[in-house]
């Protein structure tokens, strides 16, 4: 949803902006969005249980904190987990439990 937001954000700044402004719009949302100390977490479930569709996320999220100049707090990649399957016991909760505690810790 926040990703959607995002996009939707970014698409209607660029369509109200005269042409001559976007590219300098765009270069300023990149330069706000690089702000220092920045911390990131991924968390995300996919339903299919294989790699493919983790590996293109992973690799997409790398690219983005490199670039962003973020601090990576860690990645939690959910696979086979869908809108309510996942147990209270799962091992994907327990990580996601700790990657919050590490965080609150810092």
């Amino acid at each position: 949803m926040v990703s959607n937001l995002f996009d939707s954000t970014l698409v209607n700044l660029i369509i109200t902006l005269p042409k001559s402004s976007v590219s300098t719009s765009l270069e300023s949302i990149s330069s706000l969005l690089k702000t220092k100390n920045i911390k990131s977490a991924l968390i995300a479930t996919a339903c299919r249980t294989d790699d493919e569709v983790m590996n293109y996320l992973h690799n997409i999220y790398q690219g983005l904190v490199r670039y962003l100049k973020y601090e990576d707090c860690g990645e939690i990649l959910a696979t086979g987990v869908g809108y309510s399957n996942i147990d209270e016991n799962s091992e994907f909760l327990k990580q996601a439990y700790e990657l919050g505690k590490n965080l609150k810790g810092e």
